[in-house]
């Protein structure tokens, strides 16, 4: 009777320690698939930042050539309005220098008529 009660608190000690190791293992188990679950959260979250951070990137990329550009497109501008106002000048100084030459060759001309309507006037003979 005494072994046969010793060979059941053997086997219940055997038996707890079995599910003492079954539980041990369970919870391990447990540890890392939440680790992994964790892991996979994790690097879902750095791949949504990572591409947050390249569409921004790309973004900014866009916005600064659109800037070159708009930089570029005034500088051109400047520059025609530069050669624009440079053209206009010269221009108006041609217009005005024209208008001078005509202005003496009038003047010219009208001198020019004046000596010949004096050369052509009769005048008397001097001895009378």
């Amino acid at each position: 009777e005494e072994a046969r009660v010793e060979a059941e608190r053997v086997a219940q000690v055997k038996k707890r320690e079995k599910e003492e190791l079954m539980r041990q293992e369970k919870a391990r188990l447990n540890a890392v698939q939440m680790q992994r679950d964790l892991e996979r959260q994790l690097n879902r979250k750095n791949k949504a930042i990572r591409k947050q951070h390249m569409k921004q990137l790309e973004q900014d990329k866009s916005d600064l050539a659109k800037l070159k550009q708009e930089i570029r497109n005034e500088q051109i501008n400047d520059r025609r309005k530069i050669r624009t106002g440079k053209l206009a000048y010269k221009t108006a100084l041609s217009e005005q220098i024209r208008a001078r030459k005509i202005a003496k060759m009038k003047e010219v001309q009208q001198m020019e008529r004046g000596r010949f309507w004096m050369k052509s006037v009769v005048k008397p003979p001097k001895g009378q």
